[in-house]
C-alpha cells in the first residue's frame, strides 16, 4: 500500500495546480486509510481451537496460603501452560512478583506461540517504572502480541457505589479517617459497617473514635474491633456532646497470610444524634491513605460517578496505545472485567481497548453468563473478547463444581466456533498441580477439541 501510495505520489507531482489538488484528496484518503489498516490489531490468524486458548499466569506459589486452595503450588507459568495443553499465555505480575526489569525472567516463555504482559497487574496495581519495563519487553521479544491490565475497575458490586477499601495496599498503621460536619451535632452514636470486599480482605479490627468542637481539642469517646465478617456492623456510644469534627483512627487490620492487602475498608459510616440520623451529605472526610475509586467521600455521598474510576485514566490509555505500534507489530490492549462490573461506566475505557476478557467471580453466577455476555456486547459492541474460565472457585474459596466447569467450556467453545468470542482463557497456572477434579478434566477437554478446526470469526 505504502509503494502504490509513493508512486501515485510521483505521478501527481508532475500535474498541474488544478489537477494535483483532486488527487492529493484522494491520496490523503487512502494514506489514512492505509494507516488506519496497519494500526489495528492484526493477530496471528490461528485455524484451531487450541489455537486461542490462553493459560493466565502467576510468578510460581502466589496463592499459597490462600484461597482456601489444598495446598502449595510449585507450577511455573511455562509449565503451567505446557500442562493444560495451551501455547499462548497471559502473565499477570502478583503482589509484586517478579520484579523489574523481566529481561531473564521472560526467556521461558520464548517457548509458548503468544504471550500478553501486564501492565496492570492484580488488585490493580501499575507504576511507570513497571510499565516502561514492560514495553522494553515486548520490544525485545516478538511473541509477545499485546500488554494486559488486571484488576482495572476500581469499583464493587454495581448496586453500591460505597467504597470498600478505606486505604492503600500496606499502609501504616493507624489510618485516620476525619470527619466535619457543617455545624456543631450532639453526637450520640455512629455506626461503622465492615467491607463487604469480594477477597474477603480490606477488613478493619481495631478502632478509637474521638471528637471536638473545634479540630483543636480532642476527646476520646470509645472504640472497639470490627467484626471479621463481610457486611457486619458495629456500634459505639457517644458522649452526645455538641460535636463538630470526628476523628477515627484503624489500628489494624483483620487481614493475614501474604495477602497484598494487609489494609483496612469500609462499606458504611452513620451517625446519630437520638434517633434522628445525621445527613452527611454537606460534610466533609478526607483519610490519611486512599485508595484511587474508594475515596472516603463515597462513604458520605455514594452517588456514583459517570465513569468509572480506574488503574489508569482514559487519557492515560490514549498515551499507552500511541506506544503499541511497534516497527514490527502492533501490540493488543487487553483489559479484564467481571461481570458484577458490567455498567456503563466503564464503557470509555473499553473502547479504547481491543480485548476485553469478562470473568465471573462467584461460580453459582454462572448460570447467568449467556445473559451477563449479552450485557458485555452492549457495552463493548467492537471489542474483541475472550472468555475468562476459572478452574477453581475462588469467589468462595473452594474447589469449582465440575458440572459449572463443563457448563462454562461449553458455552465459550460455543460462541469460539460462532466467531463471538476470540479467545478462551483459563485460571490458572498457579492451580494446575493440586490434583483439583476441574484442573484434569480442563486437561483432557483441551486434548479433545483442541484440534478442531474453526471457519468463524478471526
Amino acid at each position: 500500500m505504502r509503494k502504490m501510495l509513493n508512486g501515485l505520489a510521483t505521478a501527481a507531482s508532475v500535474c498541474n495546480s488544478r489537477q494535483r489538488a483532486p488527487i492529493f484528496l484522494v491520496l490523503s484518503l487512502l494514506l489514512l486509510a492505509a494507516e488506519r489498516s496497519n494500526g489495528q490489531s492484526q493477530p496471528p490468524q490461528p485455524t484451531t481451537v487450541n489455537d486461542r486458548l490462553w493459560a493466565w499466569a502467576h510468578d510460581a506459589g502466589v496463592y499459597n496460603g490462600n484461597w482456601g486452595l489444598p495446598g502449595p503450588s510449585r507450577m511455573t507459568p511455562v509449565e503451567g501452560a505446557a500442562y493444560l495443553g495451551t501455547k499462548n499465555v497471559i502473565f499477570i505480575r502478583y503482589l509484586g512478583k517478579p520484579a523489574p526489569p523481566f529481561d531473564q525472567y521472560v526467556i521461558p516463555f520464548r517457548s509458548m506461540s503468544r504471550v500478553m504482559w501486564s501492565i496492570t497487574g492484580a488488585n490493580g496495581i501499575t507504576s511507570t517504572e513497571e510499565r516502561e519495563a514492560v514495553f522494553r519487553l515486548v520490544a525485545a521479544n516478538p511473541n509477545i502480541t499485546g500488554v494486559f491490565m488486571d484488576d482495572f475497575f476500581h469499583l464493587a458490586a454495581e448496586s453500591s457505589a460505597s467504597p470498600q477499601w478505606l486505604a492503600k495496599n500496606e499502609p501504616p498503621f493507624p489510618v485516620e479517617l476525619n470527619l466535619e460536619l457543617p455545624q456543631a451535632r450532639k453526637l450520640t452514636r455512629v455506626d461503622l459497617q465492615q467491607t463487604e470486599w469480594r477477597t474477603g480482605d480490606y477488613r478493619s479490627k481495631d478502632f478509637t473514635v474521638a471528637t471536638s468542637i473545634d479540630g483543636a481539642t480532642w476527646v476520646e469517646a470509645g472504640g472497639g474491633r470490627m467484626p471479621n465478617e463481610a457486611g457486619a456492623a458495629h456500634s459505639v456510644t457517644l458522649p452526645g456532646n455538641p460535636t463538630r469534627f470526628l476523628r477515627f483512627r484503624f489500628l489494624n487490620t483483620h487481614d493475614s497470610g501474604i495477602k497484598s492487602s494487609r489494609s483496612c475498608g469500609l462499606r458504611a459510616l452513620r451517625l446519630w444524634s437520638d434517633a434522628v440520623e445525621v445527613d452527611l451529605k454537606t460534610a466533609k472526610i478526607e483519610a490519611s491513605s486512599t485508595f484511587p475509586g474508594h475515596e472516603p467521600s463515597l462513604l458520605i455521598d455514594p452517588s456514583s460517578p459517570s465513569v468509572a474510576s480506574a488503574a489508569l485514566s482514559p487519557a492515560a490509555l490514549q498515551a499507552i496505545r500511541q506506544r503499541l505500534r511497534l516497527p514490527d507489530r502492533r501490540l493488543d490492549l487487553g483489559v479484564t472485567l467481571y461481570t458484577y462490573q458490567l455498567t456503563p461506566r466503564v464503557q470509555s475505557h473499553l473502547e479504547l481497548c481491543d480485548i476485553v476478557s469478562l470473568w465471573t467471580w462467584k461460580s453459582e453466577d454462572l448460570a447467568q453468563l449467556e445473559t451477563n455476555f449479552a450485557r458485555l456486547r452492549e457495552l463493548a459492541p467492537h471489542q474483541r473478547v475472550f472468555l475468562g474460565c476459572y478452574l477453581y472457585d475462588f469467589g468462595n474459596n473452594r474447589a469449582l463444581p465440575l458440572d459449572r466447569m463443563k457448563h462454562q467450556c461449553a458455552l465459550a467453545l460455543r460462541w469460539l466456533q460462532e466467531g463471538k468470542i476470540e479467545g478462551i482463557i483459563f485460571l490458572g497456572t498457579n492451580v494446575c498441580d493440586l490434583n483439583l477434579e476441574t484442573v484434569e478434566w480442563t486437561r483432557s477437554w483441551i486434548a479433545q477439541v483442541g484440534s478442531q478446526l474453526l471457519t468463524q470469526g478471526r
